[in-house]
Order: C-alpha cells, then structure tokens, then sequence
C-alpha cells in the first residue's frame, strides 16, 4: 500500500488514506520514499464505518489520484458483514475517474472497487481633471497607525489619496479656499498641526503642502520658492544640482528641459517638470473595502441547529462580497445566547471563496461540532474580505481536489473522526525507532509479547494476534534516547519471520526486559 501511495505522490498526485486502524506510520513511509506532503490521513480510530463513510467522502470529493482504504487491522468477520451496498457505492462512485480506490483487508470479502486507469503517454478608475490639496503634518503622527489625516480629509471628498504616512490628497471644486480653511479648522479640532495648499496637480498641492505653512493656494509660480530638496531626488541627481547651485524650484525650473534631459536623463526631466508644476498624473483615490458584517436579533430564543442554521442563511455575505470582486479568507460567527457569555466560532479557510452554500455547510458543520451552550438569541456573521484566488488550470497539471471541495470533505470528516484526526502527516521530532526503507504499520499501543528466546534470540513468540514459531531473525538492533526526559527509552529491536508468513518488529525495552511487538512490515 505505502509503495503505491507513494508511486502516485512522484506523479504529482494526491492522495489519501481512511486508516481505520491506525496503523500508518510516517517514519516508515517517508523513508520508503513518500511524499507526506501529498498525503491525507485520516485517523478513524478502529471503526471501520468510519473509514469506510470517510473513504466515500474522499472519493466523492475526486481529484484524488488514490484513495487507500486501510481495513488490514479489521478482522476478517467484521469485514465481511459491512453491507455490499457500501461496496457498490464506492465502485460507483469511482466509474469513469480517473482515481484508483485501493482497499486492503486480511482477506479478499469482495471483488475489486478500483476502476481501470488510463495512462496516456481592486476596482479602480481614472479621477477627472478636477483641482486637488495637499495636507502634511508639521510633526510626527501621533495616532501611530490609526492615520487620522486620512479620516479628517475623507469628511471633505470621496477622493482620497493616501500619498504618504503623513500626506493625502483629496480631490476638490469650487470655493476651495474656504473648503482648505474648513479642512485646517477639522484637524484642529482633532488636535492635529497640519499645512494645507491647494493646487492643479497633486504633485504641486504635496510639494505646496510640505513647503508653505498654514493654508496656502498655489497660485502659478508660487513654487518657485519652494526648496529644491522637497523633490526628494535620487542621491546623485541631487549632488548633481547642488554642484550647479540649484536650491530652489524656480532655479531648477530655469534651466532648459532639453538640456536637463540629456545630462540628467528620464528621471531629470520628470523633476523638471514637478519644479515647474506641470505635474500630469492622475489622482490616485483610495478605496477601502466597507467592513463585511451581518447581525440579527431573534424575537425568540432558538435551541435548534436546524433553525439556527435557516437564520445563518439570511446572512450570508456572498452577495455583498460579489459585488466588490472580493471574497472571504475568515468568518466569524458570535451568537448571543440566553443568559450565558457570546459563543464565538472563527473559521480560517483554505483559500479565498465566497460559495453561499460551502459558507452555509461549513458553519452548520463547525456548529455540530462546537454547539452552543445556551439558547440564542442574536446572531452576526463578520467576513474577512481579501482579493479572489485566480486559478490556471490547464490539460497537463497533476490531478488535484479542488480547495472548496476539500474543505468541505474535511469540514464532514472532522465531524465523523474528530478534530485533529485528518489532515497531512508529520514527521516527529525524534530518534525513538529504528526506520528502513520498508514501510511498517504500526500497532498502536504495542502488543505485549511473550518471547521464548533460550539464546538470547527470539525463538517463540504469543502476543494478542500475533504467535508462532521464528523460522528467521536479524537484530538486535540497539536503540536508545532521551534520557533527560521522563520517557526515555533503551530497547532492543529485531526484526523476525514467524511461521505464518508475516515480517514484524519486535523490541525487548532494556530497563525492565518486557517484549513487545511494534508492528509488521507491509
């Protein structure tokens, strides 16, 4: 099984595993060569219903290149009594995929599921030509990162554009000394010291801003005085000037552009142009997503998932989330309940998405899982909006699940196995066991063992499940570690075939001499 899975991961494929015992060892696998990366595992506890329903899951969901069905540890009469419906269901399921469901039991209790493979060889806009002011505070922003200067010139415009920590700029018309003097009078009333300049351009209105205290209109020519560092020049444009006595814009502005464009290059002459105030680009306006969130008071109290679950439709943010090409990365659901503290649930999903009805599954699911302690009585829904994920699919990719699906096949099977028990594979951070390159499934706990060894090697052995005669052994293999820490370990590991047939490993633990059997190979 570990060979096959790992043979699909080097095509690039994904793949999964219902382990209804518990039996997958990464240690083993990744050593036999599989990418943990491509793999989940879902953990099923010994129930086989459960592996089989999370196998059915698996294979409903597709993109899997091979679903493994792991039954090894499930005695053979338990297998035989699982309905062959479920069986039917899961060869059906699979017709005309592309995806190999494996299952491996003790014994053959059904004819084939696989089906044959075939290998081939932000919104944004211009902003018209309209007059525009810059406004710069005389010191430091004492909001840290509140940027309160955006907030005091958003009460004036639509057109916002946030130029610098400390600098926006806003769009305006018509009396725009009086509307320069209101905006200055706004920040003092929010306790701010700010210069305020209109001109015909932003570039002019920021220079004007940063140049001239109080409120100022750029009348033409009135940046002639301004100091030629406000045009933040690279370092050498900069000691060029200075070398030529330039300090002030109406200096430079002087000089003539052909010239200033062949010694000072692109970058010259579009300083040029700002020291002259014939700046030509567009205003630039910010445009902030609104918060996404929902609330609804009940008029009566609802104890029930079900209803519960009717209200969360009604407030589903998928609609608003559309109409501004965004989607959500994160909800949050809080619930006020009867008499008790809000029952809070965030979700974190996979990828950006804004399906109504992945929304709606994934929150019932999360609320079946975590239910409230109290009967409710209002209820918000907050989205986290971010830009859509753009996907390229294309022929000749890997097969892979889509997210959404995915997300919601694990929201499903986290409810059937519990939280924790699917997911990708790790490797843990220790030396404990010997790993070859031949994959083992695990016993988890280890068999006791009574071991007959009159040579000091295995002779005999009569665990639970496991017993016969050792026709071969190679060890011992000596391990040891951790001996800082409460569960160090020092154990001898062999390696034995029994007269049944079957390869496991058997360790003896040093300190107290009690046998035990790890696992069998696969």
């Amino acid at each position: 099984m570990v060979f096959m899975l790992a043979a699909a991961a080097a095509r690039e494929e994904t793949c999964a595993l219902a382990d209804a015992g518990d039996a997958f060892d990464p240690a083993s696998a990744h050593a036999a060569g599989l990418d943990l990366s491509r793999l989940l595992w879902v953990r099923c506890g010994g129930n086989p219903e459960h592996a089989l329903k999370a196998a059915d899951l698996l294979v409903e969901a597709g993109g899997f290149g091979l679903v493994a069905l792991d039954l090894g540890d499930v005695a053979a009469a338990v297998a035989r009594r699982i309905p062959m419906a479920a069986w039917y269901r899961l060869r059906r399921a699979i017709e005309n995929t592309p995806t190999i469901l494996l299952l491996v039991e003790r014994e053959q209790t059904v004819k084939s599921c696989a089906a044959r493979r075939a290998v081939p060889g932000g919104v944004g806009g211009d902003v018209g030509p309209h007059r525009t002011r810059g406004v710069n505070y005389v010191y430091g922003d004492p909001w840290g990162g509140a940027r309160p200067i955006v907030s005091c010139t958003a009460d004036f415009s639509p057109y916002v554009e946030e130029t610098s920590r400390a600098t926006a700029v806003i769009s305006i018309d018509g009396l725009v000394r009086r509307i320069a003097e209101a905006i200055a009078r706004r920040a003092a009333e929010r306790d701010l010291a700010v210069n305020v300049a209109v001109a015909a351009n932003p570039d002019l209105a920021v220079h004007g801003a940063r140049g001239f205290p109080g409120v100022t209109v750029m009348e033409p020519g009135r940046e002639a005085g301004l100091p030629i560092a406000l045009l933040d020049a690279p370092e050498e444009i900069a000691l060029t000037l200075a070398l030529w006595g330039i300090r002030t814009f109406g200096e430079f502005a002087a000089l003539p552009a052909d010239g200033v464009a062949e010694r000072l290059g692109e970058e010259g002459a579009r300083l040029h142009r700002l020291a002259r105030g014939a700046g030509e680009r567009p205003l630039a306006p910010a445009n902030p997503a609104p918060p996404f969130e929902e609330s609804l008071d009940l008029e009566t109290p609802v104890a029930l998932l079900e209803p519960l679950a009717f209200v969360l439709g009604r407030l589903l943010l998928c609609a608003h989330l559309e109409s501004r090409g965004l989607a959500a990365h994160e909800l949050k659901l809080t619930l006020a309940l009867e008499g008790a503290a809000p029952h809070e649930r965030t979700m974190r999903l996979p990828y950006p998405m804004r399906s109504a009805a992945t929304f709606l599954k994934l929150l019932s699911l999360d609320l079946e899982m975590h239910p409230p302690g109290a009967p409710v009585t209002a209820v918000s829904l907050a989205a986290e909006a971010v830009n859509p994920r753009v996907v390229q699919h294309g022929l000749f990719l890997p097969l892979a699940p889509e997210p959404q699906k995915l997300e919601l096949t694990l929201a499903r099977i986290a409810r059937l196995v519990g939280e924790g028990n699917a997911g990708a594979p790790v490797l843990a951070d220790t030396h404990r066991g010997r790993r070859g390159p031949q994959a083992l499934r695990l016993f988890r706990p280890p068999l006791a063992a009574e071991v007959a060894a009159p040579e000091g090697r295995p002779a005999r052995l009569n665990a639970r499940g496991v017993r016969g005669r050792v026709l071969e052994s190679a060890g011992p293999w000596r391990t040891s570690g951790d001996w800082w820490l409460a569960d160090a370990w020092a154990r001898d590991e062999w390696d034995v075939a029994l007269s049944d047939g079957a390869l496991y490993l058997l360790c003896r633990d040093l300190r107290d001499g009690r046998w035990f059997v790890e696992g069998d190979y696969d």
